[in-house]
């Protein structure tokens, strides 16, 4: 899905002592024979503006997303009032998950960096098992992250959710892709019977 070729540039700030450091930004680079940096954790968290100065400098195209860290990004980048010098059009994919992906934080990344370049289809929402496996299901490099309005009031186990307008009260859900090749995902309910 990722699409990554020997041409790729990954750049990260994700620490390698976790599987999605480790194995995304470390191993799958090395195996491909494609350039890695790495940023430190710390240095990210106090000055993220830094990290999109260096994804430019280094001309990367493959980078990895936690919500949290988009939301203070774009924090932190307003209140520069927008003075980054960069280039963001050579990244072909963002890959966003570690946590709940919220649709609104999607959007507010994604406006907030395409004055710098950066394609609105840049981010591949995904979800990851730490336990079992690093990224389990991801969505397409290029495709539009898509989005749905549940119900509030819908949402139990074992019940089919019902989708809402914009303009009604409930909570927005984003598509975390399809699985991966020889992965399988179950949802089952409390009584582990498989639910449609």
């Amino acid at each position: 899905r990722m699409q990554v070729t020997s041409d790729d540039v990954f750049f990260s700030w994700q620490p390698l002592t976790h599987c999605y450091g480790m194995i995304t930004y470390h191993i799958v680079p090395l195996v491909v024979g494609c350039n890695q940096y790495l940023m430190p954790t710390e240095l990210f968290m106090t000055k993220p503006l830094l990290w999109a100065q260096n994804a430019s400098r280094y001309k990367a195209t493959m980078l990895g997303m936690i919500p949290f860290a988009m939301k203070h990004f774009v924090d932190v980048e307003r209140k520069s009032q927008g003075c980054l010098d960069v280039d963001l059009s050579g990244i072909k994919g963002i890959l966003v998950g570690g946590e709940l992906v919220a649709n609104s934080v999607c959007n507010d990344f994604t406006q907030c960096l395409s004055k710098y370049g950066l394609n609105n289809n840049a981010l591949m929402p995904a979800y990851g098992l730490a336990e079992c496996v690093t990224i389990a299901s991801l969505a397409e490099v290029g495709d539009e992250v898509k989005h749905y309005r549940l119900k509030y009031t819908d949402i139990q186990i074992g019940k089919t959710p019902e989708f809402c307008t914009d303009a009604q009260e409930g909570m927005d859900v984003v598509a975390i892709g399809k699985p991966l090749n020889g992965i399988t995902i179950n949802i089952k309910d409390d009584n582990g019977v498989l639910l449609p």
